[in-house]
């Protein structure tokens, strides 16, 4: 709090008259610790193909040693381990935001890919070996560690735009934001918190913000 207007300032009085925050009852946060990429599985042939194709292999570099969702996944463990918080406060405050659909591809990176050679080639793209199948592995085991001691919340489906969908008024919509905590159970073996959905900040934001309370009590509210 500051000092007492009465005091004259620059004084010492002013600055013993300083009160100190009562920290006695501080107020619960959870922060959300991103773990996204944009999507790369590559169209394939109805009903599957094996391996499977993405467009690019740049999921392999950022898995790697030293890549960005390597060092994510190795700042919140390191964050959290009990060395560095043996009081769990840290645990206590962070929750891994997962995008299902990251789940998804490095998951079926882990069993070999291929990628396409050209990435607007569609089907008829010829495809290489991916370079990442090891890393996949590494990160995905390393993650589901992680997922025992921490909160983990899905993301949207492969960041879906909201306010697309809300405009599009197809009730299938859904899946974008109801089946994703069921991946994220099934591939990290945890139960994910349930109940809310993280709606990224952007232009649309009320739009996509509309569209979710609209699916989630049945209502229409998305005019």
């Amino acid at each position: 709090m500051p000092a007492d207007p009465s005091t004259p300032a620059g004084t010492d009085d002013a600055v013993t008259a300083v009160v100190p925050p009562d920290t006695s009852r501080p107020v619960h946060v959870t922060m959300l610790w991103p773990l996204a990429d944009k999507p790369r599985l590559a169209a394939g042939v109805p009903g599957g193909t094996t391996p499977v194709r993405l467009v690019d292999d740049e999921l392999a570099a950022s898995l790697a040693p030293g890549g960005r969702l390597d060092t994510l996944l190795t700042a919140a463990d390191f964050a959290t381990s009990p060395a560095v918080d043996p009081a769990g406060e840290t645990r206590a405050a962070l929750c891994l935001a997962v995008d299902p659909d990251l789940l998804v591809t490095v998951n079926a990176m882990t069993a070999g890919y291929v990628v396409n050679d050209d990435p607007a080639g569609g089907l008829a793209s010829p495809t290489h070996a991916g370079t990442g199948q090891d890393a996949a592995v590494n990160w995905l085991g390393r993650l589901r560690t992680l997922a025992q001691r921490l909160c983990v919340a899905p993301t949207v489906y492969a960041q879906a735009d909201l306010g697309a969908l809300a405009r599009v008024g197809d009730p299938g919509s859904t899946t974008a934001t109801t089946e994703g905590a069921d991946i994220v159970d099934q591939i990290l073996g945890v139960a994910s918190t349930r109940g809310a959905t993280l709606v990224g900040d952007g232009p649309d934001r009320a739009r996509g913000q509309a569209a979710v309370l609209a699916w989630s009590d049945g209502g229409d509210r998305r005019r």
